[in-house]
């Protein structure tokens, strides 16, 4: 299966795009790099797996599902949702599985996930940098099954 992972550098914005129940990107300096990552996230169908990534922490947080086509036109103004000077662009609703006190460190995904058992190197595995936004990772039933046990909502309650 797919699964589209989107860092974040800080556990602020994280919070705030759950809070939102969207997420976005960082609009690159780069127009090429802002035209790519608007080719790959049209590839990105509604229902696709998601999964967020604090680069500051290192840790992965809230799967989801996604639940609109990206807006290739639409724009977060700065402010609006995250923090800082800076626009997002691409956005998209999603509907998280859990929320960001559930928590899975690299260190721990790199032991847990069948697929580094069995030895693939989770960098290998999944990818968290910017470049790669929207490109999907490849990953088996068993990995999707421990990051949903370790980081869904248990509750019921949603995120």
């Amino acid at each position: 299966m797919k699964l589209f992972v989107f860092a974040s550098g800080s556990m602020t914005n994280i919070w705030a795009g759950v809070g939102a129940q969207l997420w976005a990107v960082r609009r690159s300096g780069t127009e090429s790099t802002n035209k790519g990552a608007a080719t790959k996230a049209s590839k990105m169908p509604v229902g696709s797996l998601g999964l967020l990534y604090c680069s500051a922490s290192k840790e992965f947080t809230c799967p989801f599902v996604v639940r609109s086509p990206t807006n290739r036109e639409g724009i977060v103004a700065a402010g609006s949702i995250w923090p800082g000077p800076d626009p997002y662009i691409l956005p998209f609703a999603i509907r998280t599985l859990g929320t960001p006190h559930a928590r899975l460190s690299w260190q721990d995904a790199g032991k847990l996930l069948p697929s580094c058992i069995d030895g693939v190197a989770l960098h290998d595995l999944l990818h968290v940098e910017p470049l790669t936004v929207f490109t999907g990772d490849e990953i088996s039933d068993a990995d999707w099954s421990v990051v949903v046990e370790r980081l869904s909502d248990k509750s019921g309650q949603g995120g």
